[in-house]
C-alpha cells in the first residue's frame, strides 16, 4: 500500500537496531530514498515508524521489532541488505572512533550517553564485521569502545567482543589496530580482575609494539 519511495525507506530503515537519528538515517539510507525526511514523516503518519527524542534532544526514529522484522525481509528481497549493513557499520565505526578520545575527557557524560543509546547499533555493526570478516573494522571498534564498556559495566561483553576480533582470520594483517585491540583486551581483563588473562594480553601487546617500533605505545 506504500508508494515506491516509502517502501524503499521502510525497508532501508530496518538496518538500524533500536532506532537512529535523522542524520544517521540520511547517511545510510539517503541513496535509497532521496528525500529522507519526507519519507520518514510519511511512515510516522502511517504508524509504521515512531518518533521520539534522543539523549541530545534531537528527533529519533524507530520501528517496533515485529514491524522491523518484516521490513528486513523486504530489504533482503530487494538485494540491498548487504550494502545497507556495510554503510551502517561504517557509520557506527565513525561514532566509536570519535568517542574514543572523548570518553576520558571532562565532557565524557554526553558521549557515554550517546554510546549507550546506540549500543544496539554498535553491536549490529560489530556483528556485520564478524560475518564479513572485516577484521580491521572489528579491531578498531573494539579498541575505541573499551572505555565505554568499562565505565558502563559491559566488561564481560566488551572482552568477549575484543577477543573475537583478535581471533578473526585476518587480524594479523592489521598490526597497529591489533596492538590497540590487545591493549583494550588487557584493560578489560584488568578491570575484571582476571589475573590470568590480563598479563597475557599485555605481553602480546608489548611484543606487537616492539615489532612495530612503537616505543611510545
Amino acid at each position: 500500500m506504500l508508494d515506491e519511495r516509502d517502501r524503499a525507506m521502510f525497508a532501508a530503515l530496518s538496518v538500524f537496531v533500536g532506532g537512529a537519528s535523522l542524520e544517521a538515517i540520511e547517511r545510510v539510507c539517503g541513496a535509497e530514498v532521496g528525500d529522507v525526511l519526507d519519507a520518514l514523516t510519511s511512515l510516522v503518519e502511517q504508524s509504521l515508524v515512531r518518533q521520539s527524542e534522543s539523549v541530545d534532544g534531537e528527533p529519533r526514529f524507530r520501528m517496533l521489532q515485529t514491524i522491523r522484522e518484516f521490513a528486513m525481509e523486504q530489504a533482503i528481497e530487494s538485494g540491498r541488505w548487504d550494502v545497507l549493513r556495510e554503510r551502517h557499520a561504517t557509520l557506527f565505526l565513525e561514532l566509536a572512533e570519535a568517542s574514543g578520545a572523548r570518553v576520558m575527557s571532562s565532557d565524557k557524560r554526553p558521549w557515554l550517553d550517546r554510546l549507550e543509546e546506540e549500543h544496539d547499533n554498535l553491536r549490529a555493526a560489530f556483528g556485520w564485521a564478524q560475518e564479513a570478516q572485516a577484521a580491521d573494522l572489528a579491531l578498531r571498534m573494539g579498541s575505541s569502545l573499551w572505555r565505554f564498556w568499562q565505565m558502563r559495566g559491559y566488561l564481560v561483553e566488551g572482552l568477549d567482543r575484543v577477543t573475537q576480533a583478535l581471533a578473526m582470520a585476518h587480524a594479523a594483517d592489521h598490526p597497529e589496530t591489533r596492538a590497540d585491540a590487545l591493549s583494550a583486551a588487557a584493560g578489560l581483563a584488568y578491570w575484571l580482575a582476571d589475573g590470568d588473562r590480563a598479563p597475557g594480553f599485555y605481553e602480546q601487546e608489548i611484543e606487537a609494539r616492539t615489532t612495530l617500533g612503537d616505543r611510545r605505545g
